[in-house]
């Protein structure tokens, strides 16, 4: 396929895509240079023409700015990567803690769950371009395990001293 390239109102010239990508590498054309080939409806930038990825430098170059958002082929539109709330990574981080000083995991498991609940609330906002609902659940599921195995221990304590205390009473009498 030969592609039309022009630089404002000056023709450059009828090129490959493969010799579009090497004068792109080489700095002969410029990724704002405009591009046609037949069956196209209009002019467009190189790069969208070409499909080529962006490299280190360009985003080195890009970052501190905002970019618009990007459209594929499909119809989605997206911004890149959206943050994590840190209360989601807090809360599973309190969830795995206990695996390593089992005695914590009452007094990390309350914090934990707060953290959790919090992250989902944000993440669930309207408006919000929050993502790690995953690892907002995950810290959940982890802390309430260790609540419902602290509470299970205590149950479990009061029972044996209720039965202790009931068979030296039977023992005595």
């Amino acid at each position: 396929m030969e592609f039309h390239l022009g630089r404002g109102d000056q023709q450059l010239g009828r090129f490959s895509g493969e010799e579009v990508r090497e004068g792109l590498e080489s700095g002969q054309f410029l990724e704002t240079d405009l591009a046609w080939c037949e069956g196209m409806d209009g002019w467009r930038p190189v790069r969208e023409v070409v499909g080529l990825p962006v490299s280190l430098p360009q985003v080195a170059a890009l970052q501190g700015t905002i970019l618009p958002p990007v459209t594929t082929s499909d119809g989605h539109v997206g911004m890149g990567v959206m943050p994590m709330p840190g209360t989601a990574i807090a809360s599973l981080v309190l969830g795995l803690l206990p695996f390593l000083a089992c005695g914590v995991g009452v007094v990390l498991a309350v914090p934990g769950v707060i953290c959790g609940h919090m992250a989902l609330k944000a993440i669930d906002a309207p408006g919000a371009r929050y993502e790690g609902r995953g690892v907002a659940l995950a810290g959940l599921i982890l802390n309430y395990v260790w609540l419902g195995l602290t509470a299970l221990a205590i149950i479990v304590f009061v029972l044996i001293f209720l039965l202790a205390g009931t068979a030296a009473v039977a023992s005595g009498a």
